[in-house]
């Protein structure tokens, strides 16, 4: 089940959205529930994909800084930084 609310925190000048999705899993006594404020104004499933895949890319940079050395790029431009992460990846750096 999705939904999407209007939610102001105390900090903030004015509210935002909410995408809400609850799940509830078989053996599970209590439901996952997934909050994530947005200004996205597409419908909440497309929202909610949107931060899925977001999740999924977060964790896959987290996991190459760890396993790596990732963390530290000698190159401030984009194509520059890509290239020296490619050759990481296929172990001609370390």
């Amino acid at each position: 089940m999705a939904w999407s609310v209007r939610y102001q925190a105390w900090s903030r000048d004015e509210p935002r959205r909410a995408a809400v999705k609850v799940e509830w899993l078989s053996g599970e006594l209590y439901p996952q529930v997934g909050l994530h404020l947005t200004n996205m104004t597409r419908p909440v499933e497309q929202v909610l994909t949107f931060y899925q895949h977001s999740g999924t890319t977060q964790q896959w940079i987290k996991e190459g800084k760890n396993a790596a050395t990732w963390a530290r790029l000698s190159y401030s431009a984009f194509k520059a930084s890509a290239g020296l992460l490619q050759l990481h990846s296929i172990g001609f750096l370390e």
